[in-house]
């Protein structure tokens, strides 16, 4: 063998465990990405595990049922809002104004908001038997909550918990 050839071969062999490093790589990400196929599959062919499914029913039934007009609140709000033909109050103070966030959220002042608004209707995230109870503590509305009757849920019927969830209630001040 010439002299050139010897530098260049001994190139390449230092490049080999290099190599087997980037197809081992390689093939351990195509295990992984082979691995969520299935599950893909499954959630594509099976959309009541998914929240995003119940929210679309609850959306359609607010559009079909609440009156014209009404707003509905929400901490949850994405897809009722883009949904359901009314206007949605997203209660979480993620979307609203900063005046929002700190007299309602930050201030826990939810009961005179929920007073002052006269927002009557609600959905969100519940599994079978649940109440939106923590979702209104987290804004200081505790009694709101206890106003509340169910109208509706959308709820999994393969979870034995009704797991994804979504209700709607409707707020009958006693």
């Amino acid at each position: 063998r010439s002299a050139s050839v010897r530098p260049a071969m001994s190139s390449i062999a230092r490049a080999l465990p290099w190599r087997r490093a980037q197809h081992g790589l390689l093939a351990a990400l195509v295990l992984v990405a082979a691995a969520r196929v299935p599950r893909q599959l499954w959630s594509a062919t099976h959309p009541q595990s998914r929240y995003a499914f119940y929210r679309l029913e609850a959306a359609r039934w607010i559009a079909a049922h609440v009156p014209a007009g009404e707003a509905v609140g929400s901490w949850n709000a994405g897809t009722l809002g883009y949904f359901a033909g009314h206007p949605v109050i997203e209660l979480g103070g993620v979307v609203n104004d900063r005046t929002y966030f700190t007299e309602v959220v930050q201030g826990r002042r939810g009961t005179v908001f929920l007073d002052e608004s006269r927002l009557e209707w609600f959905a969100d995230h519940a599994c079978r038997g649940e109440s939106p109870t923590a979702f209104f503590a987290s804004i200081g509305a505790t009694r709101s909550a206890h106003q509340l009757a169910t109208v509706t849920r959308f709820l999994s019927e393969t979870d034995r918990r009704g797991c994804p969830g979504v209700g709607i209630w409707k707020r009958v001040v006693r």
